[in-house]
């Protein structure tokens, strides 16, 4: 089962690159050896974009003033592909020596389920239970239960009207929430859990004042889950997805809906979301993450 989610996102995140290195009017060669980076476990992430940069000059500087001047249209394009690429990155297969696959949000989805499990044995012990009232986490159900909520954001997208980039942004923001803390991801089904990604990327929108024409709104979204919450308990959920991606991640920029037209004060603009950001100052070093290889 793991092996089929693994496939399956590496796949999904696999067209969405190959889709925006289209709009780059990259080669097929240049594509094929981008992916090739970004499964060799060996290499590093930044060779991919240093490739995408290279292969950009090479075709400008061979081309005439005319072609040159279309060429300056990968400006607006470079930060959708960069998004893409941090999601390949996330879910690229490698095989094992086993014979499966694997991948980075795979690891981590089962080192996490092992130390649940082993945190719900421990707690167990210490209150003198039966063994059978220990909680055991299964890393393969974990895995599809991500897979499907990837692909319900969508469905439930489409069915509120959400933009593709606001899709994209969900998807995002699912991947680095995920990466915070797992057990956001366990909270819910699939589809209400693509609901929340959803509700927290229109949060981050409507924050960076982007949110016209990406439709997504939280009153929409609330509806689709009006069984199971109202839509403060809807809007609370969101909040707190949205800081935990935020947070998580090293390159807020690309939580952007329109990463091609970011704020330069978004760092003030996503603080009522994520307080956690007010400290990622240029004059304190010491307080910022490693900044993403691929941030621009």
């Amino acid at each position: 089962m793991i092996d089929t989610a693994v496939n399956f996102l590496n796949e999904t995140t696999k067209d969405a690159l190959w889709h925006e290195l289209k709009k780059l009017k990259l080669a097929k060669k240049d594509v094929t050896a981008i992916t090739k980076i970004l499964v060799d476990p060996k290499r590093s992430p930044d060779e991919a974009l240093v490739h995408i940069m290279n292969a950009l000059v090479s075709r400008a500087a061979k081309g005439t003033r005319h072609r040159a001047q279309e060429d300056e249209s990968f400006l607006s394009h470079i930060q959708p592909a960069v998004r893409a690429l941090v999601a390949y990155e996330n879910h690229c297969a490698s095989r094992m020596e086993n014979g499966h696959v694997t991948s980075r949000m795979c690891e981590h989805v089962v080192t996490e389920a092992l130390a649940l499990t082993d945190a719900s044995v421990k707690e167990s012990q210490a209150r003198g239970r039966r063994h059978d009232t220990v909680h055991l986490y299964d890393p393969a159900a974990l895995m599809a239960h991500f897979a499907e909520a990837y692909v319900a954001i969508e469905g439930e997208g489409r069915a509120v009207r959400a933009s593709r980039e606001l899709q994209a942004t969900a998807r995002h923001m699912l991947d680095w929430a995920t990466y915070a803390d797992i057990e956001i991801m366990m909270q819910s089904d699939a589809h209400t859990l693509a609901d929340v990604a959803l509700g927290a990327a229109r949060l981050v929108a409507e924050s960076l004042r982007q949110a016209r024409g990406h439709g997504g709104t939280i009153r929409a979204l609330s509806k689709r889950v009006a069984d199971i919450m109202d839509m403060k308990e809807f809007t609370e959920r969101a909040k707190q997805f949205a800081e935990a991606a935020l947070c998580e991640c090293n390159d807020p920029a690309l939580m952007a809906p329109d990463v091609t037209d970011v704020p330069k004060n978004l760092t003030e603009l996503l603080t009522p979301l994520a307080p956690c950001l007010r400290f990622r100052s240029p004059f304190a070093p010491d307080d910022v993450s490693v900044p993403s290889p691929f941030t621009l």
